[in-house]
């Protein structure tokens, strides 16, 4: 194997790490509170999906991430 093909592996690895471990949903060293809230909105809002509820949904989702928030900002005092 070239060092070329060895280092595309190399990062093709990391990158499919890096996908499993946010895709399974385990938080990842670095992010913060908010970050996580960030994530579970959107997850939350792609859940909602389309339609005469999802609007309804996407506003319950809004509201979860302001709880959320307020919840980081007095764990951080």
């Amino acid at each position: 194997m070239t060092e070329k093909n060895s280092g595309k592996l190399i990062a093709f690895l990391a990158l499919l790490i890096a996908a499993t471990v946010v895709l399974s949903g385990c938080s990842v060293p670095g992010f913060t509170c908010e970050d996580r809230s960030r994530q579970q909105l959107e997850r939350c809002n792609t859940d909602c999906g389309e339609g005469i509820g999802a609007e309804l949904c996407k506003t319950a989702c809004t509201g979860e991430h302001a709880e959320r928030l307020e919840q980081c900002k007095e764990q951080s005092y």
